[in-house]
């Protein structure tokens, strides 16, 4: 791996003898990469966001302990993927149930606020994609860590086998497993992008939705479409019972009086459904819908109710209504 020039010798020499804003000027450049590694392991942004505020007290308590021969970022690493994976092994995650998508019900999308556009951030953008995390959560804890930190973060079996604590033999025979299992689950690559294309979908869909169009929505669905709503165990499979869901009134939504706000989250496409209230001219938050990577139809679609999800994506609690 290069060099890490994100790190400042002189600030680490300060934040050693108690300054806490040279603490922060060290630590700063890891948080936003430390969150989204910790989001990969739990698929939860909260869950992620909770462990690298721990990650960083630790660190702060702990900075004496950190030999400067070492990376820095690695050192920052270690600590937080070992806290990860206490939370991974607690008995409340291992009774979660999880649906047939392999989706835990504590699932949430990582905001697209916070990236620029570079090449780099579209690779960044790629491995918070919902196909992957879900992916990754069919791996145990310590698969999961070694494949994210030398296929995804390019840390080398070594520094992983430092950072969990093991040997460069047992790390290789981590990820081999790990890899072998993300192949299965996902045998094409398993990182999804929006694009266009994507968008285009997306739009196609909402207008179907709106027009009250059941034919040019079968025909963005196909047999191997599936609709999940986390944290709720429902899931839907194929046409048929997907548009009989989004076009009952009663189960779902009066498609005549909703607003639809496009959204993108996880590097995916989608929208924010907002239902008129009884006033005929203010719509209240209903729905987030994300479409992973399709482009043609609409393979994997995957709603979120909580008003968490649209405190997450910034969208606001009430619209106007537009027609």
């Amino acid at each position: 791996m290069p060099p890490d020039n994100r790190f400042d010798p002189e600030n680490l020499r300060q934040a050693r003898v108690g300054s806490h804003q040279a603490f922060r000027a060290l630590v700063e450049p890891y948080e936003a990469e430390l969150k989204r590694h910790c989001y990969r392991m739990t698929g939860s942004f909260d869950d992620a966001d909770d462990i690298v505020q721990e990650t960083l007290f630790r660190a702060w308590r702990g900075l004496g302990t950190y030999v400067s021969r070492g990376s820095f970022r690695a050192w920052l690493y270690r600590i937080a993927t070992n806290r990860t994976l206490d939370l991974l092994g607690s008995a409340h995650r291992r009774r979660e149930v999880l649906n047939t998508a392999g989706e835990p019900s504590w699932l949430q999308p990582y905001p697209n606020s916070g990236f620029d556009v570079t090449a780099d951030a579209v690779t960044e953008l790629e491995s918070v994609g919902l196909a992957f995390v879900v992916a990754l959560q069919n791996l145990s804890g310590r698969q999961r860590s070694a494949l994210l930190l030398c296929d995804v973060l390019g840390f080398s079996p070594g520094e992983t086998a430092d950072t969990l604590d093991t040997t460069v033999a047992a790390t290789n025979s981590l990820l081999q497993r790990a890899r072998a299992t993300i192949g299965r689950i996902e045998p094409s690559n398993p990182f999804s992008v929006a694009d266009e294309e994507q968008r285009a979908l997306v739009e196609r869909f909402t207008d179907a939705w709106r027009d009250g169009d059941t034919v040019a929505m079968v025909a963005l669905l196909d047999e191997s479409s599936h609709l999940t709503m986390p944290p709720h165990e429902l899931e839907f499979f194929g046409p048929g019972d997907i548009v009989e869901l989004l076009f009952d009134e009663a189960r779902f939504a009066d498609r005549r009086n909703v607003e639809f706000v496009s959204v993108a989250a996880s590097g995916e496409h989608g929208f924010a459904t907002y239902i008129v209230g009884s006033d005929g001219t203010t719509a209240a938050r209903h729905c987030v819908m994300l479409f992973g990577s399709a482009t043609e139809t609409a393979s994997k679609i995957t709603g979120f109710t909580e008003d968490r999800i649209f405190d997450l994506l910034e969208l606001p609690r009430t619209i106007e209504r537009s027609r």
